[in-house]
């Protein structure tokens, strides 16, 4: 991407927010009256996550390089949010991650 790289560029936001919502995706909590698209995302989200072989890890490897942050960490942090337990506090949680 030559000098779009930087810290600040475009396309680094881009990626940071495909992260970003794979993360607000995945910390969606199952209720009784939840969607079916809303555990679509969940799935979707889980698998790319942490799915370790293949075109999904790959693309997900791609995604955190470009964003300028490591995939293990990215996909410890996805761990933390799934065993939370938790909806609005991880949502802040991961809103303030994304704010630094």
């Amino acid at each position: 991407m030559g000098d779009d790289t930087l810290e600040d560029s475009p396309y680094r936001k881009l990626y940071v927010s495909v992260i970003f919502q794979a993360l607000m995706d995945l910390a969606k909590l199952n209720t009784s009256i939840t969607d079916t698209s809303v555990s679509v995302n969940r799935a979707v989200a889980y698998s790319w996550f942490f799915t370790t072989a293949g075109v999904t890890s790959k693309d997900f490897e791609e995604i955190c390089d470009n964003a300028n942050l490591k995939p293990q960490f990215i996909r410890s942090f996805a761990y933390e949010v799934i065993n939370s337990g938790e909806d609005v506090n991880v949502k802040k949680r991961i809103i303030r991650f994304f704010d630094k």
